[in-house]
């Protein structure tokens, strides 16, 4: 992997739904977006959801801030 490019596990698009009156990306779907990130990083590191199954343990998110 060449430490000069991009890495890219997921790539989402802003739905509709997540658009205020504003036009703007409503606050809360940003959490949406991370945690589907998340799920994509974990996955690649092999800490998915297969890990899940095989160990019966996992990681979630405890706390997270938004700024």
């Amino acid at each position: 992997m060449d430490p000069l490019k991009p890495f890219t596990v997921c790539r989402l698009s802003v739905s509709r739904e997540w658009i205020d009156y504003n036009g703007h990306m409503n606050v809360g779907f940003y959490g949406v977006a991370f945690d589907k990130a998340s799920d994509a990083v974990l996955d690649h590191l092999g800490l998915g959801e297969v890990y899940r199954h095989r160990t019966e343990a996992s990681m979630f998110i405890v706390e997270a801030h938004m700024t």
